[in-house]
Formats: structure tokens, sequence, C-alpha cells
């Protein structure tokens, strides 16, 4: 071979290598500064949609790499979350959390949904007071109530509670559970509710049939709109006025402070001048009896002594 041939041959070959050259400094500027490798744990979350109330088991639960630093609360173990109860319904590839579930030892149902110093009271219901049978647990209902007076124009409605949790219709506390389709209709409604509150619906109930009254999923203002009379409803005015104006100060009677004194008849004589006594019946107050007059009833006149 001949120069005039492997000349050319090594200048392409020196230009290649530049050329590759090149291309890997480009490319490499474009890929930039090399991504620091990001630390995982392991992180327990739920393997299906777990109802609210049930209690957590090991076929619920999965474990997977969650990137570290993440919501404070998660559990590592599936072993450590085995009967544990959930307050809320999970979705599935929801990580669990220590704040979603029950207090331990807590045992799976309704009961595991009533927080510290709060009840869950059931009252009946019927097509009518329970809104035709739109009631779902985790609605929200306010209890109206028509308190009857002895006279007719008195008797009135008024809501008596409001923004009260359903825990439960019928037996069914969780949407998630299946309704079945041969149960009867709505005849039961378990409610959230103070002791106070408690009271209140106990004592309506007895006193005739509350109705449910049904709240927007974000409507939660407090404020009822106060009493209906069955006279307001005619135009007049609801309730005496007598019972609404605000009570005044009691007007001063100085004969009811002060009593007056008791009064006695008695019999004196009159002695005038040394003349006869003469006998007269005088009315005087029932007082002891005043030295002047003497034991003997006797008054003397001595103007004309």
């Amino acid at each position: 071979m001949n120069g005039k041939t492997w000349i050319p041959l090594v200048i392409a070959g020196v230009l290649a290598l530049v050329a590759g050259k090149v291309g890997m400094d480009l490319i490499g500027r474009k890929k930039g500064p090399a991504v620091a490798q990001v630390q995982t744990v392991k992180t327990v979350v739920t393997s299906k949609d777990i109802p609210q109330g049930s209690a957590l088991r090991a076929t619920d639960l999965a474990l997977i790499q969650a990137p570290n630093g993440g919501p404070a609360g998660t559990f590592a173990t599936i072993a450590e979350l085995d009967g544990r109860v959930v307050t809320v319904a999970l979705v599935k590839g929801q990580t669990v959390l220590e704040n979603l579930l029950a207090p331990e030892g807590t045992p799976q149902g309704i009961m595991a949904l009533v927080p510290p110093g709060m009840r869950a009271i059931t009252i009946e219901v019927n097509e009518f007071s329970g809104v035709a049978g739109w009631l779902q647990p985790q609605a929200r209902v306010d209890i109206v109530a028509t308190i009857k007076a002895k006279e007719n124009d008195h008797t009135a409605a008024r809501v008596v509670a409001e923004n009260l949790k359903i825990l439960a219709v019928n037996k069914r506390f969780s949407a998630q559970q299946e309704v079945d389709p041969n149960a009867p209709g709505i005849r039961s409604v378990t409610l959230l509710a103070t002791p106070h509150e408690v009271e209140v619906i106990e004592l309506t109930a007895h006193m005739g049939n509350p109705r449910l009254v049904l709240r927007g999923p974000h409507d939660t203002e407090i404020g009822s709109t106060g009493i209906v009379t069955v006279s307001e409803m005619r135009g007049e005015s609801g309730i005496d006025a007598q019972a609404t104006a605000p009570a005044s100060a009691p007007t001063t009677n100085t004969s009811a402070q002060t009593p007056s004194p008791r009064m006695q008849t008695i019999q004196v004589e009159i002695i005038k001048g040394g003349g006869r006594p003469t006998t007269q019946y005088i009315t005087v107050p029932s007082t002891p009896v005043s030295p002047v007059t003497g034991s003997g009833g006797k008054i003397a006149d001595r103007t004309n002594d």
C-alpha cells in the first residue's frame, strides 16, 4: 500500500475519534449532574378497600418501599397492625396511619366510632321522619320537634339539635357496606351526640315524633331559626306578650312593703273636770298600752283641772 492510499485512511480515523469525543462531551453536558439516590423505608399500605369500623387482617395489608421522611404515624411491619380497628374508610393503596385507627384493644363495630366524651343514641324513624329513606352513614342531620301546649295556639315547632352525625342506619354503619335488598326500610338511625343532646333527644322522642332534617355535605352552620307557633302562622303573636317581654323591675308598693297595723276597738271612760265619767268606744292600733292611759283604760282630761 502506497502513501497515497493509507494517509487518507489515517486522517479519516483521527477525525472519527475527534468527532466521537466531541459527541460524548455534548451528551454528558445535556445529562447534567448525577441525581442523588432517594432513601426509602418499608411502609404498610392497604391491599384493598377497608370499610369503616373494620378490624385489619394481614391479608388486608401490604409492604412497599416509600420515600423516607413521609407522614408521621406510619408502620413498618404488618404484624403490629393485626386486629387494629379503622375509624374511617380506607381505600386500596392508602398508607395506614396511627390517627386513622381506634386505640389498641377497641373491638370492631360501631363502638369504635364513638370518641371520648360523645354518646351514640338510636331513635325510631319511618319513611316520613327519616327523609324518605335517603339517610346514609356519615350524613349530617338536624332534629325538629313539635312541642304541644295546653292551649293549641301556643303549640310550637323548633329545632332541638343540630349538625348531628349519623353513625348507623339500621345496622349498617358504613356507606361501603352492601345493602341487603330483602331488608326492610329504614326503621332506626343511630346518632353521635353529646350527653346533653342525648337528653334532649330522649325527651323529644318521649313527647312526640321527632323528624330528621338532612343537611348538605358542606353545611356546618349552627344556629336554629327559633320557635314557630300556631298563632304565628295565623299572623298573630306567637307567644303571649307577657311571656316574651323582658322581665321588668317590680313596682314599688308601699302598702305591701309596710303592712298596715292591726286595729282593735276598746272601751274607755272620759272624765271631764271631776264630773261623772262617760263611756265611749274608740278604734286604735293594736299596740302596747300607753303609760298615759293606765291599765284600766281611763283617759284623764285635765284641761279643766
